[in-house]
C-alpha cells in the first residue's frame, strides 16, 4: 500500500524581505535549514519547497493577473503535519531563531510570510504514487457558493477527468483550518485549497484538460465562487520523503 499524506498541512507562501537576501540564498535557507528543522523537530512529517512558474499553459483562459502574480510571494512550502496548528506547538516554539546562512538577526524578520493551516479532506491517488511529490504543482484556492456542489464536482467529475490528462499525477484537497494570529492574513480567505500534482505540464494545453475545464458543472462552480486563485509551481526540493 502506498504511504498516505498526513492529516494536516501548514502552507507557507514567502519571499525574502531584505535586499541583501536574494532568491538563491532564500531557497538555500529554506531547503537546507528551515524545512529540515521543521521535519526533524516533529513540527512537520515532510515538506516540499516550490518556486512559482508564470509561463505555464493557460487553462481555458483562466490565469492570475500579471501584476498580481509578480507582486505575490513567489515561494511555497507545503509542510504536512500531524498537528492541526503546527506553529502553535512546543516543538515549533523551540526551533532556533537565527540562521547559519542568512545575515545576523532573527529569521522571522528576514522574510515576508503568509502561513495558513489546512485539514486534508481528499487524497486522490489513482496511480498509487504515495507521498512523493510531483515535479509540478497546480494550486487552486476557491470559496464556492455551494459546498455540496463543489465537492460533488471534484469527486464525481473533475478528478476522474484529470486522470486522462497527460502528465497528471495526483490531487490533495484541503479545507481551511484555524488561522495563525500573526502569520495568516486578516482578510477573507478562500475556504478550500487544492494541489494538483503533475510530472509534466505539456498536457495542460491539450484537449483532455480543456474537456475537464469546460464542462457545464466546471463553469458553474467557477462562476458561482466568490474567489478563484490559480498558481503553478515547480518543485525545488523535498524533505522527509525518503528515497
Amino acid at each position: 500500500m502506498p504511504e498516505k499524506p498526513s492529516p494536516y498541512l501548514l502552507r507557507v507562501n514567502s519571499r525574502p524581505s531584505r535586499p541583501d537576501i536574494g532568491d538563491d540564498l532564500w531557497t538555500e535557507f529554506c531547503t537546507k535549514e528551515r524545512l529540515p528543522d521543521l521535519v526533524k523537530s516533529g513540527v512537520a512529517t515532510r515538506a516540499a519547497f516550490y518556486r512559482e512558474l508564470h509561463n505555464f499553459p493557460p487553462l481555458s483562459g483562466v490565469r492570475p493577473p500579471k501584476d498580481e502574480a509578480e507582486k505575490s510571494r513567489n515561494f511555497l512550502a507545503m509542510c504536512q503535519s500531524n498537528h492541526q496548528t503546527p506553529i502553535d506547538t512546543e516543538e515549533y516554539r523551540n526551533l532556533r531563531l537565527d540562521s547559519d546562512l542568512l545575515p545576523e538577526g532573527e529569521v522571522k524578520s528576514m522574510g515576508d510570510y503568509d502561513a495558513r493551516n489546512f485539514k486534508l479532506i481528499q487524497n486522490f491517488d489513482p496511480k498509487g504514487v504515495g507521498v512523493q511529490p510531483g515535479k509540478y504543482l497546480l494550486t487552486v484556492e476557491m470559496s464556492p457558493a455551494d459546498e455540496s456542489t463543489y465537492h460533488m464536482f471534484y469527486e464525481d467529475e473533475h478528478l476522474p477527468l484529470l486522470t486522462k490528462v497527460p502528465g497528471y499525477r495526483r490531487t490533495l484537497r484541503y479545507e481551511m483550518g484555524p488561522r495563525d494570529p500573526i502569520l495568516t492574513p486578516k482578510r477573507d480567505l478562500p475556504g478550500f485549497f487544492v494541489g494538483h500534482e503533475y510530472d509534466s505540464l505539456d498536457g495542460l494545453a491539450g484537449e483532455e484538460m480543456d474537456a475537464a475545464m469546460s464542462t457545464d458543472l466546471a463553469k458553474t462552480v467557477r462562476m458561482n465562487s466568490m474567489a478563484v486563485i490559480w498558481r503553478c509551481w515547480e518543485l525545488i526540493e523535498g524533505v522527509g520523503f525518503g528515497s
